[in-house]
């Protein structure tokens, strides 16, 4: 008697492996057959197109899309003081400390040995010293 028994344990299991399979195709295709049924939702235009000096500022340029122009001419590095030589367009050098403004838009953040780091609106930028040596360069340890 024990071993008809174990004799239908096989299909038996067989056959629910199979009910479970198709009770969860049947599951996913009234669910695939749902998402075809909605109407996709139409797109609304937007109200007013954007501008370009907003996608400037959203990114960290200035408010009015305008980039100071620097040139740095030497580093200055004396003990635990350090400088940099910058010109703004065509302006005279002048030599600007750590943390202090240049031109009325930007600020010295970092003063590196062949570069300085300049905070423009919340933009930060590395300036390079030219590599031409037609330019003043100082190197002061």
């Amino acid at each position: 008697m024990m071993s008809r028994f174990f004799k239908l344990i096989p299909p038996l299991v067989a056959l629910l492996v199979l009910a479970i399979l198709g009770a969860s195709l049947w599951y996913w295709y009234g669910d695939l057959r749902a998402l075809t049924r909605t109407a996709p939702q139409p797109v609304l235009a937007a109200a007013a197109p954007v501008s370009v000096d907003d996608a400037a500022h959203l990114f960290g340029g200035p408010p009015d899309n305008q980039v100071v122009d620097i040139h740095l001419l030497g580093v200055l590095n004396l003990d635990q003081r350090v400088a940099a030589i910058v010109s703004v367009g065509s302006d005279a050098p002048q030599a600007v400390a750590l943390d202090q403004p240049i031109g009325a838009d930007a600020k010295l953040v970092e003063v590196r040995s062949r570069s300085i780091v300049v905070d423009q609106h919340g933009l930060r930028s590395e300036i390079f010293i030219p590599a031409s040596g037609s330019d003043i360069s100082i190197f002061m340890r």
